[in-house]
């Protein structure tokens, strides 16, 4: 951290501000943070110490950030990890680069004890509630915030809707469901129901295999599937139940629904990969039905608009944002080709002037960018901050292949005129962007090696603005390409010269 802190354009970041004030960083900050190093340094060390205790809830987005940061920067990124033997670190980690290195911790009394204290426990439940309690168990284990008892006791036959012919959500008995539940379960200050901790960690670990789970075994892919259908269910049901009353009330008699407006889309979000085409059409109908009916959207996004998430419950606003930017949200490419085929239209603009392609390249959701733009969507089209999905894709922890696609469907002669804050796009990228992303203009843009050693109306080239900025990977990317080091600018500044000033190069 004092080493990152006196580098310039990181000395500024929120997460050390977040720290010195004693607040946590999300793990997206924290990532971005590392992102700037990595611009900044050749060679970065990473050391990820209890991995296995990250929170469930945040675990999956930061394991596909470790795999994300080793495909981007193979050679100049090394991680050390150490972790509990859980099984989804495993699975996740053992797709990295090959020399992404990991130390599994293993102890076998943690292990006997737990099994058979579970194993004994779980026997205990009688067999005409195992579904019930299956149905809990994988709420629990996987639920993305935080439930109440009675949320639970909706929640759990969701299983049993039949969404054409039940004309009211039902529940189960909360005392009943929490006299079942109560050797593996807390109740937090909040209310809020929880599996005990040990028993989480056992879970994730797979120190409880699933040969001691037997009937109360679920994978991982299917709880996430089986999640999102009931989240999505729920707000149908509750858009047309005879009991909605459209105010805070809601929230007391449809005890789901406020969990269930804000998590529909991040639990679809985790279904990129898991799903069989059969499982995949389901979700995907599902999804379009939701959002094809304007008046279900609305009382869902009343409740909790991923928009507009600072909003209170039915607090009344002009207009909601259309149906497409919901579609982007979900990440899921099939449902986003389904509602642009179906008259979307894309250049929209949400409160923040934002078009769908700049969330989709915020959230780098490469294959639905690439939708979008063979649709006609802008590349280059402003927000209100100024920032064109071109911007957000060279300055964020987006892929280089989300970038390449942008750049692929915008005409060079736009691309060499496009300005960021005044400065122009190539030229912001060599001060403050990566050695790829500027590799990637360059070509992009044909640049010759005597053009790269052409100066603006001070006399300055792309590397004079690298070496001002102490961009090392930029420099290093304009140095393979031809720059010249001894170019001198309208004061006879060399780059060179600049470069030996700055204290991190």
């Amino acid at each position: 951290m004092q080493i990152a802190t006196s580098v310039s354009g990181i000395e500024g970041s929120r997460v050390f501000e977040a720290l010195d004030l004693g607040n946590r960083p999300t793990v997206d900050e924290v990532f971005s943070l590392l992102i700037k190093t990595l611009s900044v340094f050749d060679r970065v060390s990473v050391v990820i110490d209890g991995l296995d205790e990250c929170r469930p809830d945040e675990r999956p987005s930061c394991l596909r950030l470790i795999n994300h940061l080793r495909l981007e920067y193979p050679d100049k990124l090394y991680i050390l990890i150490t972790s509990r033997r859980n099984l989804d670190i495993e699975e996740a980690l053992k797709t990295s680069a090959p020399s992404l290195m990991i130390s599994f911790q293993n102890h076998i009394t943690d292990q006997n004890i737990s099994s058979v204290a579970y194993q004994e426990l779980l026997g205990r439940i009688p067999t005409h509630q195992h579904s019930l309690a299956k149905s809990a168990f994988s709420w629990l284990t996987f639920v993305l915030g935080p439930l109440s008892v009675e949320a639970l006791a909706e929640a759990v036959v969701l299983r049993e809707y039949n969404l054409e012919l039940d004309p009211e959500i039902r529940t189960h008995d909360p005392h009943s469901l929490l006299r079942i539940l109560a050797p593996f379960v807390s109740l937090g200050l909040d209310s809020s129901i929880r599996l005990n901790r040990d028993l989480l960690n056992a879970l994730y670990s797979g120190i409880i295999t699933k040969d001691i789970l037997g009937t109360f075994y679920t994978n991982q892919d299917e709880v996430w599937m089986y999640l999102a259908e009931c989240c999505i269910q729920y707000v149908l049901f509750y858009a047309r139940s005879g009991a909605r009353e459209g105010n805070t009330q809601d929230l007391t008699t449809f005890a789901l629904l406020q969990y269930a407006s804000k998590f529909w889309i991040p639990h679809l979000r985790q279904l990129w990969d898991v799903y069989t085409k059969e499982k995949q059409s389901h979700i995907e109908q599902l999804t379009l039905r939701l959002l094809y009916d304007d008046v279900s959207l609305d009382r869902c996004l009343s409740v909790f608009d991923p928009q507009n998430p600072g909003r209170e419950p039915f607090q009344t606003l002009p207009s909601r944002d259309p149906a497409i930017f919901y579609a982007v949200r979900t990440g899921i490419e099939a449902v986003v080709s389904a509602v642009v085929k179906r008259d979307a239209a894309i250049a929209e603009c949400d409160g923040l002037g934002r078009q769908p392609l700049h969330l989709a390249v915020e959230n780098d959701d490469m294959h639905i960018a690439e939708v979008l733009v063979q649709h006609g969507a802008s590349t280059t089209a402003r927000d209100k901050r100024g920032e064109t999905p071109l911007s957000i894709a060279a300055f964020s922890r987006s892929s280089s292949q989300t970038l390449d696609i942008l750049l692929q469907h915008t005409d060079p002669k736009i691309l060499s005129d496009l300005d960021v804050e005044g400065t122009l796009f190539v030229r912001a990228v060599a001060q403050k962007g990566t050695g790829q992303v500027l590799s990637s203009l360059i070509s992009h843009l044909g640049l010759s090696v005597e053009e790269l050693n052409l100066g603006d109306k001070d006399g300055r080239t792309l590397l004079h603005f690298a070496a001002v900025s102490g961009n090392t990977s930029a420099i290093s990317t304009l140095l393979e390409a031809g720059a010249d080091v001894n170019v001198g600018d309208n004061e006879n500044d060399r780059p060179l010269h600049l470069a030996t000033q700055h204290s991190s190069i």
